[in-house]
């Protein structure tokens, strides 16, 4: 919307300027700039225009000198595109009431940003950023320009403008210099928008904003993801933290900084922004490398931290995730982290301080936490919720706190699952204030020698195992109230994958496929028997397929509506004719499954 009423206002000024008599220069074509292919930019240009269009067809243009075009409109189409390290390309204003302009180079190849122009290869600032868009339909946008892309609020326009937008889309991104769409401390932060079908390799990336909120980077690649320093942070007194999403087909590697903060004023502040990292996809989910810090955090006195969320299959946590509040009137932010292989935590997992905090963790292998994970709070704040859950193995050699601190304050709630769960002699799990609770359940063996506080006369801890022949082990081990120890063979049977593997090719091993021979990637099993709906003809829980299940399909597929039994099958959402093509294997057989996880 920015971008066409800027359009619409040059347009008007340029009908003015003819209505009174003005004669405007002639347009700039490619013809005016450079001949060939290669075509070779030599000397500067600038256009007045509010239109500037110049199309070099499928020649490879080397721009080795600048074009100006102000706070106009550039577009530039060619069958590929460089700038060289003395070239650039500037859309740019200084004054205090001028946006800056637009910026499109659309080539068939490569575009290379390679200057050495402490400005940057392309630079659209103004007292609102510009709009820079470069694409690619096959090739890479790469290059190694220390600034590559500017569209950044003006000094000249003091605290109001916002940043500008940056968007990046072509087969492959590699692009090593900095993008920078930042806003001013009472504006809004601007947009970085990359959209790849294949890798993804970017440098720093600052998105900043004031009292508008920090801005947003939105990263879509059918390959690797690869990021460097990223801040989307709010500048301002007030203004929330900015949103970073980058959606990876395969391993996503964060190497710097990632910082989403809330605005900081001394009396006020504001809540943190919001993280998302997803690699792959339910079927085919890739690995998260994290070695650079990840902050959402709330600032001042009333921020509230932020969120931040991590999807991948083999996960690994190498600096810290922080999502706290600050301040007296703050709340902690979440932090979720899941691995559909497994997740190794070695740095500190904080959302507590302010209160309130929520921390989960979950694996579908095993999950190791060697570091802290803290739900706890500030002075005078309730303390919040820390979920660790693992399929496999489930080892908490970091302290977790989900405590309040100080007086008249309520403990959280501290809830561990595994196949075997580990919590050695060096650790707490501290959820020690008024009505806190720990709570540990076990399908395997449970060993505990650290120590577990709960609240002392309203909390509880409770340690639940699956089988009576592995009670929980507790040499060592030391309790502020008296656990309450119950055998529960409800709890699910261990899944523990031994890699055999996949008959039915849908992405889960048969040692832990809760359907081996029918395709069934969601492994959804509404009724919890270890066979998976899609292979499960079993409604009525008599462990066979009878004229029964038939009656209750039948009632369910007039309807259209599985009514809690399991009869959708497929997971479409409703119960048609892809269920029935699924019910009738079993009950020809007679029987459900077979399944890896049945009891």
């Amino acid at each position: 919307m920015q971008r066409l009423a800027r359009a619409c206002a040059t347009l008007a000024l340029a009908l003015a300027s003819s209505w009174l008599g003005s004669s405007p220069a002639a347009a700039l074509v490619a013809s005016d700039v450079c001949t060939g292919d290669p075509c070779v930019i030599t000397a500067n240009h600038t256009s007045t225009d509010p239109f500037t269009t110049l199309d070099f067809g499928s020649a490879a243009v080397i721009l080795q000198s600048s074009l100006n075009v102000a706070s106009n409109s550039l577009d530039i189409l060619a069958g590929s595109f460089t700038i060289s390290q003395t070239g650039k390309i500037t859309a740019q204003v200084a004054s205090s009431s001028e946006s800056g302009g637009s910026v499109s180079v659309v080539a068939v190849g490569d575009i290379m940003l390679n200057s050495a122009n402490q400005g940057g290869a392309i630079v659209a600032n103004g007292c609102n950023g510009g709009f820079v868009t470069l694409e690619s339909a096959t090739g890479t946008i790469g290059g190694n320009s220390g600034n590559a892309i500017n569209a950044n609020r003006v000094t000249a326009c003091l605290l109001s403008g916002e940043g500008g937008t940056i968007e990046l889309i072509a087969a492959s991104v590699d692009l090593s210099g900095n993008l920078n769409a930042i806003g001013g401390v009472a504006a809004l932060g601007g947009s970085v928008i990359v959209d790849s079908s294949d890798l993804v390799r970017l440098g720093p990336i600052n998105v900043s904003g004031g009292e508008g909120d920090g801005g947003i980077l939105d990263v879509v690649a059918g390959g690797a993801v690869t990021l460097g320093t990223v801040s989307a942070n709010s500048i301002g007194n007030i203004g929330t933290g900015g949103t970073v999403s980058v959606s990876s087909g395969g391993p996503l590697t964060i190497l710097g900084d990632l910082d989403a903060l809330g605005g900081n004023g001394a009396s006020e502040g504001d809540a943190g922004g919001d993280v998302s990292l997803r690699a792959g996809n339910l079927i085919q989910p890739r690995d998260i490398l994290v070695t650079g810090r990840i902050r959402a955090n709330g600032q001042g006195q009333e921020g509230a931290g932020g969120f931040i969320d991590i999807d991948g299959a083999l996960v690994t946590i190498e600096d810290p995730l922080i999502a706290n509040g600050q301040g007296t009137f703050s709340s902690g932010g979440s932090i979720d982290v899941f691995g559909a292989d497994s997740v190794t935590v070695t740095a500190p997992v904080s959302a507590g301080i302010g209160g309130l905090g929520t921390i989960t963790i979950q694996a579908v292998g095993d999950l190791n936490l060697l570091a802290a994970a803290d739900a706890g709070a500030s002075p005078g704040t309730n303390g919040g919720d820390v979920t660790l859950i693992a399929g496999g193995s489930l080892d908490i050699s970091g302290d977790v706190f989900a405590n309040g601190n100080g007086p008249a304050t309520f403990g959280g709630q501290i809830f561990a699952s595994g196949c075997e769960i580990h919590v050695p002699s060096t650790t707490q799990l501290n959820a020690s204030n008024e009505a806190g609770t720990v709570q540990l359940a076990a399908g395997q063996q449970m060993t505990i020698a650290g120590d577990l506080l709960a609240g002392p006369t309203l909390g509880t801890i409770v340690m639940r195992h699956r089988r009576a022949s592995l009670p929980p082990v507790t040499v060592g081990a030391s309790f502020n109230i008296t656990p309450l120890i119950s055998l529960d063979p409800s709890i699910a049977p261990c899944a523990i994958c031994t890699f055999t593997g996949d008959a039915d090719s849908d992405g889960v091993d048969d040692s832990c496929d809760r359907c081996t021979m029918v395709s069934d990637p969601l492994q959804t099993d509404t009724d919890g028997d270890g066979f998976g709906n899609a292979c499960d003809c079993d409604f009525d829980q008599t462990g066979q397929c009878g004229i029964a299940d038939f009656n209750v399909f039948q009632a369910d597929f007039t309807t259209s509506i599985d009514a809690g039994t399991g009869t959708d099958m497929d997971g479409s959402g409703v119960v048609g004719i892809g269920d029935f093509n699924l019910f009738l294997p079993g009950f020809t057989s007679a029987v459900p499954g077979p399944s890896a996880m049945a009891p």
